[in-house]
């Protein structure tokens, strides 16, 4: 396993337990020897770059804390001091369930 792979493997385990996101990964047909969710996620020497699904609002704080939990998981890395860019690629349905009374009320950025 590279440095890169366990890098990336370390921001999936740390987006796991951040509620309200998930990764942006493509729906694959068929079976591949790794966790499609990798796809989501881009590292090169300029940075990190994350494609999240946003399942909640309002969307500043939830940001926030993912970029605080990818910093996290790249710790003692070469990756440590890398920009991190979250890309919200999309916005689930389920952040404009109305069964979560309130949710409606606040604006996306609050």
């Amino acid at each position: 396993m590279t440095a890169r792979t366990e890098a990336v493997d370390a921001i999936l385990a740390a987006l796991r337990h951040v509620p309200g996101v998930r990764p942006a990964a493509p729906v694959t047909g068929s079976w591949v020897p790794f966790e499609a969710d990798a796809f989501a996620i881009d590292i090169d020497d300029r940075g990190i770059t994350v494609h999240l699904v946003v399942l909640a609002f309002p969307l500043a704080p939830l940001l926030a804390t993912a970029g605080e939990a990818v910093r996290e998981a790249v710790r003692g890395t070469a990756w440590e001091a890398a920009d991190i860019h979250l890309v919200a690629a999309d916005v689930d349905k389920a952040a404009f369930d109305p069964s979560e009374p309130g949710e409606l009320d606040r604006t996306v950025g609050a």
